[in-house]
């Protein structure tokens, strides 16, 4: 089978918000209308999350960039945008990433 074939995104996975840690609604946007895009559900979030382009702000958020960073975690085998999976509220420090396409995880800073 050839290397070339195309790495199709999981329809099934559920985002949380990396700042809520709510999960996000899939959602279509303007901005990326050819894509699966996630949004956080709490009152005046404006964090998405997209299997190709990871965590991002939409236009009317796009000045907290700076307030609170984005992460930008890569799969170590595909390189795709990594999205936040689970949070233990007994263990702040605990992140579980998933990597959209193969599964690949991290637990904070771990790769499994």
């Amino acid at each position: 089978m050839p290397a070339t074939e195309p790495v199709k995104v999981m329809k099934d996975i559920q985002p949380l918000c990396f700042e809520h840690h709510a999960e996000m609604r899939r959602e279509q946007l303007a901005s990326h209308r050819e894509k699966v895009v996630y949004s956080c559900q709490e009152p005046e979030c404006h964090i998405h999350y997209c299997g190709s382009d990871g965590y991002f702000f939409n236009p009317a958020g796009e000045d907290l960039i700076d307030q609170y960073g984005i992460p930008r975690l890569r799969c170590a085998q595909d390189g795709s945008p990594l999205y936040l999976l689970e949070v233990q509220p007994e263990n702040h420090s605990f992140r579980l990433w998933r990597c959209p396409n193969c599964n690949m995880s991290r637990v904070s800073g771990m790769v499994h």
